[in-house]
């Protein structure tokens, strides 16, 4: 049986309720997202169907309210704990590396105003030399997910700029210019506005449209033992989507020493769901199947996995105590 809890989105809708419901992901849907390499595809296509009670248009939700949606969920099917590399710290000015535990519930969201407009205005005034107003909104999760794929913004190493292909999704309108495409835009920035004018209305943009989760959370300093240290969680390193991380097709990222390509830590994955759900019914004698476990939340079985691993070693404890004899001791 799944768990369930309501979250308050951030933006405000004319098609999607204020307020929904969420289910917790089973190991059997874990399995699917782990195999996955379109996630947002398969989230809003897919999952969130089946993870949001409510009847909604995926495609219409604010990009911030997928990544938040995305974080819910995660901390509901898996816990709030999450493994992280690395902990900063202003009291000590230190940087510790290693492996540490840190709560995703620290990591704070900033909300959007009540009174918000839907349409954002950048003033002539903010610029140099550009004469024309600038008229943007807050991206889709469908129009950044369509951005990462065009053409448009793809550079010389093959990889798409998203930092020019944002603001050309962003803005609608310039000066008498609207309905603009994001082609247009990018014509326009490219050929109209100067190199100082558009680093100001990159700016401007960001500070005016900065709501959402935040990029890090607290965490204690292994060092001076501060309570005010930080950890990074980036939404594109899917911390709040996954409990492990995701490196991109083509790169490779050392485990246990050894250098492992993107699918081979995504096959590892999936193999290490398989085998803590057989794991689970041999150690319980079949007591808990391993198709009753495929249907639970993913923290049912990281429970049922470690309540297990402590039982067997308390009992390979006592079995080497007994086998102890008086020439032994």
């Amino acid at each position: 049986m799944a768990i369930s809890e309501k979250v308050q989105l951030l933006g405000t809708y004319t098609n999607i309720p204020k307020v929904v419901t969420i289910s917790s992901i089973n190991t059997e849907d874990e399995l699917r997202y782990v195999g996955d390499e379109s996630y947002i595809d398969l989230m809003l296509n897919d999952m969130f169907p089946k993870l949001i009670v409510e009847d909604i248009d995926y495609d219409s939700l604010l990009e911030i309210d997928f990544h938040w949606l995305c974080r819910c969920i995660r901390i509901l099917s898996f816990g709030p704990i999450h493994s992280t590399n690395s902990i900063f710290c202003d009291n000590c000015h230190k940087t510790t590396y290693g492996e540490y535990k840190v709560n995703l519930n620290t990591v704070a969201c900033k909300p959007i105003p009540k009174d918000a407009p839907s349409i954002y205005m950048v003033n002539r005034s903010e610029f140099l030399e550009f004469e024309s107003d600038v008229f943007f909104k807050l991206l889709t999760i469908a129009e950044a997910n369509k951005m990462s794929q065009d053409d448009t913004f793809i550079r010389r190493n093959g990889k798409v700029d998203v930092i020019v292909g944002r603001l050309c999704y962003m803005i609608t309108a310039i000066g008498d210019r609207d309905n603009l495409k994001p082609y247009d835009v990018y014509h326009i920035l490219k050929n109209e506005i100067s190199s100082a004018d558009y680093q100001l209305l990159r700016a401007v943009i960001t500070s005016m449209s900065d709501y959402g989760l935040r990029s890090g959370g607290k965490a204690r300093c292994p060092k001076c033992h501060s309570n005010e240290a930080a950890f990074i969680a980036l939404q594109d390193d899917r911390y709040y989507v996954r409990p492990w991380e995701i490196h991109g097709n083509g790169y490779t990222v050392s485990v246990g020493g050894v250098d492992r390509t993107y699918r081979e830590v995504r096959q590892t994955m999936y193999e290490n769901v398989i085998d803590e759900a057989l794991f689970i019914a041999r150690a319980s004698e079949s007591a808990v199947s391993a198709d009753w476990i495929m249907t639970q939340p993913i923290l049912i079985r990281k429970k049922y996995v470690d309540s297990f691993t402590k039982e067997l070693q308390e009992r390979e404890r006592k079995m080497n105590k007994g086998k102890k004899g008086p020439h032994n001791k």
